[in-house]
């Protein structure tokens, strides 16, 4: 996770206004080791869920699936895998923006298949089930 966050920081892919994703505010250490991170504060409502989308209407809908789609793009323009996609992992804001958290390092069986976790290819079967959900 921390290696994905690093990347997006040094990629300096702007601010949320069509990407929404946590970003990386700094390091906690002690000595050598690493005690936390601190992450960019998103003000969640909910998560993305199949009752949270049923409930919601279909413009809203569909936004959350062009902003999760811009935000996975810029991501891999910048050649970071989001890794862990699921439902989730996508934060709804008390604004209705859909953030996408929770980089790398694993991944959920059903969601993607395990020889396609942390890649590109993996990237894009979880987003496909994300808009079936949306659906």
């Amino acid at each position: 996770m921390l290696c994905g966050l690093k990347k997006i920081t040094e990629s300096q892919i702007p601010p949320p206004s069509q990407v929404y994703f946590c970003r990386l505010v700094g390091v906690v250490r002690e000595g050598n080791g690493l005690l936390g991170m601190l992450l960019s504060w998103i003000d969640k409502k909910s998560v993305l869920s199949k009752a949270k989308a049923s409930a919601s209407s279909p413009e809203l809908r569909k936004r959350w699936a062009t902003q999760i789609r811009n935000s996975l793009d810029s991501l891999h323009e910048n050649d970071i895998i989001w890794g862990d996609v699921k439902g989730e992992n996508v934060l709804i804001d008390k604004n209705d923006d859909a953030w996408i958290i929770d980089f790398g390092g694993s991944y959920t069986m059903g969601w993607v298949d395990e020889d396609k976790a942390g890649t590109l290819e993996g990237d894009e079967q979880g987003f496909a089930k994300i808009l079936e959900l949306l659906e």
